[in-house]
Protein backbone atom coordinates (compact mmCIF):
# COMPACT_ATOMS: atom_id res chain seq x y z
CA UNK A 1 0.00 0.00 0.00
CA UNK A 2 1.30 3.47 -0.76
CA UNK A 3 0.66 4.53 2.83
CA UNK A 4 3.19 2.00 4.09
CA UNK A 5 5.85 3.84 2.13
CA UNK A 6 4.87 7.23 3.54
CA UNK A 7 5.42 6.12 7.14
CA UNK A 8 9.15 5.90 6.42
CA UNK A 9 9.41 9.46 5.10
CA UNK A 10 11.32 10.94 8.07
CA UNK A 11 13.78 8.06 8.10
CA UNK A 12 14.61 7.62 4.41
CA UNK A 13 13.35 10.58 2.36
CA UNK A 14 15.82 9.81 -0.42
CA UNK A 15 14.00 6.52 -1.00
CA UNK A 16 10.47 7.45 0.01
CA UNK A 17 10.02 10.60 -2.09
CA UNK A 18 10.90 8.91 -5.41
CA UNK A 19 8.72 5.94 -4.44
CA UNK A 20 5.80 8.24 -3.65
CA UNK A 21 6.28 9.96 -7.01
CA UNK A 22 6.32 6.60 -8.77
CA UNK A 23 3.15 5.44 -7.00
CA UNK A 24 1.44 8.71 -7.82
CA UNK A 25 2.37 8.41 -11.50
CA UNK A 26 1.67 4.69 -11.87
CA UNK A 27 -1.43 4.55 -9.65
CA UNK A 28 -2.78 8.09 -9.33
CA UNK A 29 -6.08 6.91 -7.91
CA UNK A 30 -4.39 5.29 -4.88
CA UNK A 31 -2.12 8.03 -3.60
CA UNK A 32 -3.84 11.35 -3.13
CA UNK A 33 -3.52 14.10 -0.57
CA UNK A 34 -7.18 13.59 0.31
CA UNK A 35 -6.64 9.87 0.90
CA UNK A 36 -3.62 10.51 3.09
CA UNK A 37 -5.56 13.05 5.16
CA UNK A 38 -8.39 10.56 5.70
CA UNK A 39 -5.89 7.93 6.77
CA UNK A 40 -4.32 10.44 9.17
CA UNK A 41 -7.73 10.98 10.78
CA UNK A 42 -7.93 7.25 11.46
CA UNK A 43 -4.47 7.30 13.04
CA UNK A 44 -5.49 10.15 15.37
CA UNK A 45 -8.62 8.21 16.36
CA UNK A 46 -6.37 5.27 17.22
CA UNK A 47 -4.49 7.45 19.69
CA UNK A 48 -7.75 8.26 21.48
CA UNK A 49 -8.71 4.59 21.52
CA UNK A 50 -5.39 3.49 23.05
CA UNK A 51 -5.69 6.22 25.70
CA UNK A 52 -9.19 5.02 26.59
CA UNK A 53 -7.95 1.45 26.94
CA UNK A 54 -4.99 2.58 29.03
CA UNK A 55 -7.26 4.54 31.37
CA UNK A 56 -9.30 1.41 32.02
CA UNK A 57 -6.33 -0.67 33.21
CA UNK A 58 -5.07 -1.18 36.73
CA UNK A 59 -1.63 -2.28 35.49
CA UNK A 60 0.41 0.89 35.01
CA UNK A 61 3.08 -0.82 32.90
CA UNK A 62 0.50 -2.14 30.45
CA UNK A 63 -1.26 1.24 30.43
CA UNK A 64 2.03 3.00 29.66
CA UNK A 65 2.62 0.69 26.69
CA UNK A 66 -0.85 1.38 25.33
CA UNK A 67 -0.31 5.13 25.68
CA UNK A 68 2.98 4.76 23.82
CA UNK A 69 1.16 2.95 21.01
CA UNK A 70 -1.30 5.82 20.90
CA UNK A 71 1.50 8.37 20.64
CA UNK A 72 2.93 6.38 17.74
CA UNK A 73 -0.47 6.54 16.04
CA UNK A 74 -0.33 10.33 16.32
CA UNK A 75 3.20 10.32 14.89
CA UNK A 76 1.93 8.25 11.94
CA UNK A 77 -0.93 10.68 11.41
CA UNK A 78 1.40 13.66 11.43
CA UNK A 79 3.69 11.99 8.88
CA UNK A 80 0.69 11.33 6.64
CA UNK A 81 -0.33 14.99 6.86
CA UNK A 82 3.22 16.00 5.92
CA UNK A 83 3.09 13.68 2.93
CA UNK A 84 -0.29 15.12 1.91
CA UNK A 85 1.18 18.61 2.01
CA UNK A 86 4.07 17.48 -0.18
CA UNK A 87 1.66 15.98 -2.71
CA UNK A 88 -0.36 19.19 -2.80
CA UNK A 89 2.80 20.98 -3.88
Amino acid sequence: APWAVVASLPFAPEIVLPTMRYCQEAYPQTLTAKGLKKTADAEFAGDVLYATWADSLDNEDAAALLRLNGQEETDHGNRLLTAATLLEG
